[in-house]
């Protein structure tokens, strides 16, 4: 059976991993991982390279579509095919990690990756940034081993998470919090951490502190959560924080190459996102509680490791 790395970077749209992965806008494309006429040069064999529909507008809901074994949605063709979907999900894990044929049948009753890994002989590990995903949530059960991140721009911990387990095969899922607002590595503009120059005006300490679920839950009584003013929402801060997204995402690239390339060949990588984010278009900005399609488009790149 072939170990799955699921990387799972958090509120990525779909064309800030593309840009990240072209290097145009950047100036320097990841060695590892290409597309287009470098894809031979490519570390990951990608028999998937899309962009799909997330089932969800904000973290938690999206982790549970994905760990119910369910890829974000492939909305290119109609009608109504929900069984076959579901189908084709699921005896893709059994073909690509290479499943004994007769574990097919047993995803119920939990209906839930780790716990079915588990019971084929799976070391299953979870690494996370979000608080929203914390060790006391439901997302949190059916795991061998359950890590959260001391800050949710790091990626380094989560790489040395993995690096950490020996037994094999693994699935590890891996939720990165670089490319979550306020799209640093460390605190750090990603910029800087790629030796580039930070552009001017977009100091991340200049940043408001915006809380999500979690954060809004633990202070509801000091009035945390208030609306944003319109004019926060200028053009130009929308374009320099989707930039620095894209370059966010280039700094997970770099730095999940060096994991992925200690998987021997056959294992299964995936790299995704829970949902998108909004920068500007249709008056909103993020993602939660924002009815834009682009907060549903999301990268899907699957494949394995040469």
């Amino acid at each position: 059976m072939h170990s799955w790395l699921m990387f799972v970077l958090d509120s990525c749209r779909a064309d800030t991993l593309w840009s990240a992965i072209r290097g145009r806008e950047i100036g320097m494309p990841p060695s590892w991982l290409h597309r287009g006429a470098d894809e031979t040069r490519d570390v990951i064999d990608a028999r998937e390279w899309s962009e799909r529909h997330s089932a969800a507008t904000w973290t938690g809901p999206a982790h549970y579509h994905l760990l119910s074994g369910l890829p974000p949605m492939d909305v290119s063709s109609r009608g109504l095919d929900t069984p076959g979907s579901y189908r084709r999900a699921l005896l893709d894990h059994v073909r690509w990690l290479g499943l004994p044929p007769e574990h097919a049948d047993t995803f119920v009753p939990e209906l839930w990756l780790p716990s079915w890994l588990a019971r084929a002989g799976y070391c299953t590990m979870a690494s996370v940034s979000l608080p929203v995903l914390g060790r006391r949530t439901r997302i949190a059960t059916g795991w061998h081993h359950y890590a959260m991140a001391e800050g949710h721009d790091n990626v380094d911990e989560h790489v040395r998470e993995i690096e950490s387990i020996r037994a094999r095969p693994l699935f590890a899922m891996i939720n990165i919090g670089e490319t979550h607002y306020p799209y640093t590595h460390k605190g750090a503009h990603p910029a800087h951490v790629l030796g580039l120059p930070v552009p001017a005006e977009d100091d991340p300490a200049d940043d408001p502190i915006l809380h999500g679920l979690n954060g809004v839950a633990k202070r509801l009584s000091q009035g945390v959560g208030e609306r944003l003013p319109l004019e926060f929402m200028d053009p130009e801060r929308m374009r320099r924080y989707h930039f620095r997204q894209k370059l966010a995402a280039r700094v997970v690239l770099d730095r999940i190459e060096a994991v992925v390339r200690s998987f021997p060949p056959g294992t299964r990588v995936t790299i995704t996102a829970d949902h998108g984010e909004a920068f500007g278009e249709g008056g909103w900005w993020g993602h939660g509680p924002v009815a834009h399609p682009v907060v549903h488009a999301v990268p899907y790149i699957d494949g394995v490791v040469r």
